[in-house]
C-alpha cells in the first residue's frame, strides 16, 4: 500500500470502477502513480478470487462502509446539524433547522468530519459476543496484535475478534471494538496485497 493511501481510499476507487463497468480497474490504471496502481490491481484481483456469492457480499460490505450517515443516527442535534449534508435533502433540512447555530467562522475540518460519522455510525448491540466467538477462528498473526491492545486476556480475546471481524469485512462493532475492526480491516488489506507472498 503506498504511504498515505488507506484501505478505504483503494476500496472507494475499486467501487468506484466496478460502478463504471471496469471490474478489475484496468480503465484507471494507468493514469494512476504506480504504487497505486498496484494497490489498485491486487484488490481487484482479491475481489476476483472469490466466489460470486462472496464477491457479492464483499462489495455490499465495501458499499455500506462507505455510505452516507444514517438518517436515524443517535447522535446530538450539534452533530446532525454538521452532518445534514450527509444525508439527503429532506432530512439534511430538518436537521440543520434543528441544530443551534454554528459561529461564522467555523469551518468543519475533513477530519472532525470524518470522526463524527463514525460516531454517527450504528452499533451492534451483540458485539462484544461476536467478538469473542469469531476469536476462537483468528487468523494467528493477529494475535500480536491483540495482545499489543489489550492488557488483560478477556481483552485480547474480545480484540482478536475485533480484528478477524474486521479483516473479514465487518466492520460495524461498538464504540469500543469500531477502531480495532478497522485496524483489522487495513491488515488484510496489507496482507492480500500483490507485494505480500
Amino acid at each position: 500500500m503506498p504511504c498515505g493511501v488507506t484501505p478505504g481510499f483503494v476500496d472507494g476507487m475499486l467501487l468506484a470502477a466496478m460502478a463504471t463497468e471496469d471490474r478489475d480497474g484496468s480503465a484507471a490504471r494507468p493514469g494512476l502513480a504506480p504504487g497505486l496502481a498496484g494497490a489498485l490491481e491486487a484488490r481487484a484481483a482479491a475481489l476476483g478470487e472469490l466466489s460470486t456469492t462472496a464477491r457479492r457480499e464483499r462489495v455490499r460490505s465495501l458499499a455500506a462502509s462507505l455510505r452516507a450517515v444514517d438518517r436515524d443516527a443517535d447522535v446530538s442535534p450539534r452533530v446532525r446539524g454538521l452532518l445534514a449534508a450527509t444525508v439527503d435533502r429532506d432530512v439534511g433540512r430538518r436537521w440543520a433547522a434543528e441544530a443551534p447555530p454554528v459561529r461564522r467562522s467555523f469551518s468543519l475540518h475533513p477530519t472532525l468530519r470524518a470522526t463524527l460519522r463514525r460516531l454517527a455510525q450504528p452499533s451492534a448491540d451483540d458485539a462484544a459476543d461476536a467478538e469473542r466467538a469469531a476469536a476462537e477462528g483468528a487468523d494467528p498473526r493477529l494475535r500480536p496484535w491483540a495482545e499489543r491492545l489489550a492488557d488483560d486476556p478477556e481483552g485480547v480475546l474480545r480484540v482478536l475478534g475485533a480484528l478477524a471481524l474486521g479483516a473479514a469485512g465487518d466492520r460495524v462493532g461498538d464504540a469500543t471494538s469500531r477502531p480495532w475492526r478497522r485496524l483489522g480491516a487495513e491488515l488484510a488489506s496489507v496482507w492480500e496485497a500483490a507485494w505480500h507472498a
